[in-house]
């Protein structure tokens, strides 16, 4: 399935242009002006379309923490990440011991 991204103001590497961006299975396929045919449109009129955002340095959000070492304290702060716009980000650690890091660890590959 084809999904487009009308009307925007995409944010390029040097720009920001009126485009449209073609997107299948979570890869974009083109940025164009033109008028491709798409099985599901979002009017982005008014609207930037952005790369999504990488935060290098977090130690949670919503509410939770990493060092909670719980799987909702590493899910929650993802959702909430995500819901912003971030795309990938890295759990950071407030100054704990190291016991709590490689429990922090264990608990974020689950």
């Amino acid at each position: 399935m084809i999904t487009s991204i009308k009307n925007g103001k995409v944010i390029l590497e040097n720009d920001i242009k009126n485009l449209n961006v073609y997107f299948k299975d979570g890869a974009i396929t083109s940025i164009t002006e033109k008028d491709l045919p798409a099985d599901k449109t979002i009017d982005a009129s008014g609207l930037y379309v952005s790369p999504g955002f990488i935060d290098i340095h977090t130690h949670g959000g919503d509410g939770c923490d990493f060092a909670d070492m719980t799987e909702e304290s590493f899910v929650t702060p993802a959702r909430f990440h995500a819901k912003h716009g971030t795309t990938t980000l890295y759990p950071t650690l407030t100054s704990v011991s190291s016991e709590t890091i490689k429990k922090s660890i264990d608990c974020f590959k689950k």
